[in-house]
Parts: C-alpha cells; structure tokens; sequence
C-alpha cells in the first residue's frame, strides 16, 4: 500500500508484473499523472481493463483520488479478475459503466462515488452486479433507477445524483438504503416496508427529494437506527410507530417538511433516540416534558412549529441530563423560562473533559449535519458533536 502519499509524475505498472501473488494494490489519494502497463503506451486516460491484465490474483484495488480513468476495454478479451472483491475508483472522473464489471463476479464492494457517471440503470442496460454487498454511486450524473441488479446488496448509496420519478424499494437484502438529494416524487412505497425481507433497513435516508404523501406505520415496524426523511413534502399526523419499547432507532429527522397535529407519545419508548430533529413542521403541541426520560437524547430541535403553552419546572433532575443541543426557536410557548432545565442540562456542562466523538463516528454511511437558529440567524452545524 502507498495511498495517501504525494506521489506524483507517471506510474509504471510494468514494474509490478513480476508480482504474480500480488493481492492488494491501493495507490488512492496520490496525484499521479498517467499509468504505464505492459499491454499500452503511457495513458492519458488508462482503461482499467488494460492496465491490470497480468494481475489475476488481485483481491483489493483502489485507485481513488488520482488520474481521469476509464473502466472501458482496449483489448479484444474481456479482462477477468476472478479474486477481486474490493474495487474503489471514487473521483477518477469516470463517465460510464462498462462491461468491465459484469465479468468481475467476485467483486462484493464498489466504490464509484463522485465520478461523472451518466445516464440510467436499467434491466436491459446493466445486468451486473449480482454478488455485490457494498455499492457506492453516489455524487454522479444517473439520471434514472428502473431496476436493481444487485439482488445481494445489504449497502446502497445513491446520494446525490439526478434521479427523477418515483421512489424504487431497494432489494429486500439491504440494510443501508442512502438515496438523498435527487429529485425523486411521488410516495414511498408499501414495498419498502415488505415483510419478507431477508434483512431489516436500519439506515433510511430519503431526505432532499420531492416526496410527499402520509407516512405509513409500517416504516416504524422496520426498526430503523436511523430514519431521515427531512426536506420533503410529507404531511399528515406522526404516526404513533413505536408501540413497544426499544433501543433501536438513534437518529428521527422529519426537519422541513408539512407534519401537523401532536407529537406521538410512543417516541418515549425510543430508549435509544440520540437526536430528534422536527424543525420546521406544523406540529401543534405543548412542551413534550415526557422526552426527558429518554437516557441518550443529545440533539431535541424543534423549531419552527406550533408548540405552545409554558414549559413546566421539572422535578426530576435526571431530566435531559445528556442533552447537548436545544432549539425552541419560532414556536409560541409562554410564560417563564424554568430554570432547572438549566441545572438539568448536564450535557453541555464540562466538556472538556468528556472524550468528543461525531454523532454517526460509529455509523459509516451517515454523517448528521444540523441547522439551528441563534439570534434569529440559522446557521449549519456539518457535524455534530455527542
């Protein structure tokens, strides 16, 4: 391994081809220029399939972070690598998917994220695939998803691309479904919530779309850790989801969107939630005091609704005493400020003397930014501490 060096100039490939055994090559995060193989002249734009004909026994490769590449083809026999399982190529300005990966049936993690990617992912068009865990497309050009090939994929992240037309459930094998900031419509599916599914979706991340509709109880029944629905159009009560107490769900972010009525009760049996973020709603209810019970809520954001009333002292010093964020902003409470919430919000007392970690440092695929309002301004907290 020599990522993450300052590499530069052109890289011979040839000069590893003695390296018969050769199973992993990571030269990711450098800044080289073009790439020498046996099979080619210096590379402006080196195909993948070319540079690597020699190395049958590569189990790991990644070239992220480097030159443009093409995952294209020169030579007239398909380039089979039949131990590659880790294939990482994020931000080497590639344009398409070829057919390169349809003959790579050992590969089971995939990173393409932040390339150019274009155009649709069809049944007909992209039938590869099948044994993939771990795919990463996200921060590219697809336009639409009419299907999905990769029937074993637990790791789906489709972030940021430029999907239009309604919301496609994933496989039943995922776990991880990422598909925010495209321009998705319409409503989620019942299928998502299908029964049958080999593995249950913890992370959900539907947030920055077009989506409107009611919420259905079944994505409560899912037992999410992680449920972000924000910057939507859904509207409608909060279900009361979670019925049964719980540790599972860690992360509820319903932030801009068009929920009215009170909050659900049931969010009490949420013995896990360490943020919950409802900003920016139409939730008509008074200060739910109830919340202060839950042993691990850090972020309570609710902003911008319709809580009203006074907020009540608190006779339980235990009280959102691992509470860190708090944003009442916008609402229409009344009366006095109680001070022994502030007593109770041991949280922001003494931190530096508390180890500071990230809110999702423990959970890959998902990173908690945050808009909270101070002196009537909003500004954008991109991680935030527990």
């Amino acid at each position: 391994m020599i990522n993450s060096n300052k590499l530069n100039g052109n890289f011979e490939l040839t000069k590893l081809s003695e390296l018969s055994k050769l199973e992993v090559l990571s030269l990711s995060d450098n800044a080289l220029s073009s790439f020498t193989s046996a099979s080619n002249s210096n590379y402006s734009l080196p195909c993948l399939a070319d540079m690597f004909l020699k190395f049958k026994g590569l189990q790991v490769l990644d070239l992220s972070h480097n030159i443009p590449l093409s995952v294209g083809n020169n030579s007239e026999v398909d380039l089979v690598l039949p131990w590659l399982s880790d294939l990482c190529l994020s931000s080497c300005n590639i344009t398409e998917l070829s057919n390169f990966l349809t003959t790579q049936e050992s590969l089971m993690f995939l990173d393409l994220s932040n390339n150019n990617i274009q155009g649709r992912i069809t049944e007909q068009e992209n039938n590869w695939g099948s044994n993939l865990v771990n795919l990463d497309l996200s921060n590219n050009l697809l336009t639409a998803l009419e299907y999905y090939p990769w029937k074993s994929i637990e790791i789906l992240d489709l972030g940021s691309n430029l999907l239009e037309g309604p919301l496609l459930a994933p496989p039943p094998s995922t776990m991880a479904f990422l598909i925010s900031n495209n321009r998705l419509n319409g409503e989620i599916p019942s299928s998502i919530c299908n029964p049958e599914s080999s593995y249950l979706i913890l992370y959900l991340d539907l947030s920055y779309n077009n989506l409107s509709g009611a919420i259905s109880k079944c994505l409560g029944l899912r037992y999410h850790s992680i449920l972000d629905l924000q910057m939507n159009k859904f509207y409608g009560n909060i279900p009361d989801f979670w019925v049964e107490r719980n540790y599972g769900l860690q992360i509820l972010n319903l932030n801009n969107n068009d929920f009215d009525g009170s909050l659900p009760k049931s969010l009490a049996n949420c013995l896990g939630l360490e943020v919950l973020n409802l900003a920016n709603n139409k939730i008509n209810d008074t200060f739910p005091h109830w919340l202060g019970d839950l042993p691990r809520l850090k972020v309570l954001v609710l902003r911008s609704n319709y809580f009203h009333g006074q907020i009540a002292h608190s006779a339980n010093e235990s009280h959102f005493s691992t509470l860190q964020i708090l944003d009442l902003s916008h609402n229409r409470f009344s009366g006095f400020l109680p001070t022994t919430y502030f007593r109770n919000f041991k949280g922001m007392m003494n931190l530096a003397s508390v180890p500071m970690e990230y809110i999702g440092a423990d959970r890959s695929y998902y990173i908690y930014s945050l808009a909270l309002t101070m002196k009537g301004v909003e500004f954008m907290l991109e991680r935030v501490l527990t």
